[in-house]
């Protein structure tokens, strides 16, 4: 049985918290109700987890909500909520956590929510789904409510439909999330870009009796992949995709919020490394409306209506390949890096596509550029440390979505298994 936090202003909205807490009850789990109003609150249920008690998480202040601004009181109630849940989870004393509110409400819940890690799961049951999709990088479920939540001895039959869904929902989640187990689980990462090297691996590891699991490195898909290395859930990873190192270290959009590479090499498991989509820096789309003016002298290309893609240049090359080795450096586990030499992304190859200006116009220039490719590898090697046996560096004269590259990878990880 796992234990939710169940988070609302019970101020104004105390039927809802306690009806979710008994449809939450009656699924086989137990709903811990927490009172983030933002007024000294006098409930008729006693909750879980009072104002006090969130209120004592923000160190060396008093605090008397009635002689706060609104806006005050909702900021400090959101640092409460917010280290109250993480210090919960850090201490398995919840397994999930679900809100609910109008536009106050959301947005207090929603940025306590932000506290947790990213595979944690949790919701928020929003009647203003437009204020809080700015928090989906962190993941989490919007739960759209057409019907407002006024509170009342007796709640209507479109809340209590809404209600027992989204209690089902985080149920289900809670559920399904604690049962992710076994010995054959590997974990890979992707982007549009390397998904013919990453289904090629897909099968070959499938074949050998392996379950793969692979992760969108875009920022959240980044803080997933290390969050679930942690769990002691893979056996084995390969991480092909290593786009977020190159955004984190330039200033690009898929950055995570978790240091990546890092998980693999703290469980000491095997790990494979590539330099898939490096090249890319990704900006919202369409043009350059959201790429910086500092970068107005580089090249680019519209990957779709919602992406812009910035090449990466080879000063940038270099720091990434820095970044890289001293990451890799820290292994006390077999760590192989695998470079392939013809391009590391669909765009990045020979005859590949031509890159734009940051006014749209066509350059005349390819986006595969080797001697930025080969300042990386040539970075990286003068970092690394010589005398960290658990290292290797292998260089293949292959594109990275080559069938014979991935074949390469499978197997020096199954060597590695």
């Amino acid at each position: 049985m796992g234990k939710i936090a169940i988070i609302g202003t019970l101020d104004t909205k105390e039927s809802e918290a306690f009806f979710l807490k008994d449809r939450i009850s009656k699924l086989g789990h137990e709903g811990l109700v927490f009172d983030v109003s933002l007024k000294k609150s006098t409930p008729k249920n006693n909750p879980d987890i009072s104002q006090d008690q969130l209120l004592k998480k923000i160190q060396n202040q008093q605090i008397d909500l009635d002689q706060e601004s609104r806006e005050r009181a909702s900021n400090l109630m959101e640092i409460g909520l917010g280290k109250k849940l993480r210090d919960m989870q850090e201490n398995e004393k919840i397994q999930g956590a679900i809100g609910y509110g109008g536009s106050v409400g959301s947005g207090l819940i929603t940025g306590g929510l932000t506290y947790l890690p990213t595979s944690f799961p949790k919701f928020i049951i929003t009647t203003v789904p437009n204020i809080v999709r700015e928090y989906v990088d962190k993941n989490i479920g919007i739960l759209p409510s057409p019907v407002d939540f006024i509170n009342g001895e007796n709640l209507n039959l479109l809340e209590k439909k809404v209600l027992s869904a989204s209690a089902s929902t985080i149920v289900g989640s809670v559920e399904e999330f604690s049962e992710i187990k076994g010995d054959n689980i590997i974990f890979i990462t992707q982007m549009g870009t390397s998904t013919k090297c990453v289904l090629q691996c897909r099968d070959i590891l499938e074949k050998n009796g392996y379950d793969v699991c692979t992760f969108h490195a875009a920022g959240p898909g980044g803080e997933c992949f290390e969050e679930l290395i942690k769990k002691d859930i893979p056996v084995g990873v390969m991480d092909i995709t290593t786009a977020e190192l190159s955004n984190t270290y330039v200033g690009g959009k898929s950055t995570p919020h978790v240091e990546r590479m890092l998980g693999a090499i703290k469980r000491e498991i095997p790990a494979i490394i590539c330099p898939g989509n490096l090249d890319t820096i990704v900006f919202d789309g369409p043009g350059t409306d959201n790429v910086p003016s500092k970068f107005s002298d580089r090249e680019f290309h519209y990957h779709n209506p919602s992406v812009t893609l910035m090449r990466m240049n080879r000063e940038e090359s270099v720091g990434v390949g820095k970044m890289m080795a001293e990451k890799m450096n820290k292994a006390t586990s077999p760590m192989i890096f695998v470079f392939p030499k013809k391009g590391w992304s669909e765009y990045d190859k020979v005859g590949g596509i031509e890159t734009v200006d940051y006014r749209g116009n066509k350059t005349g220039k390819k986006w595969h550029k080797p001697d930025s490719d080969k300042a990386f590898l040539d970075s990286l090697r003068e970092n690394i440390d010589k005398k960290n046996k658990n290292i290797e560096i292998i260089v293949l004269d292959n594109h990275l979505n080559d069938n014979k590259f991935s074949k390469k990878l499978c197997q020096y990880l199954l060597d590695l298994l």
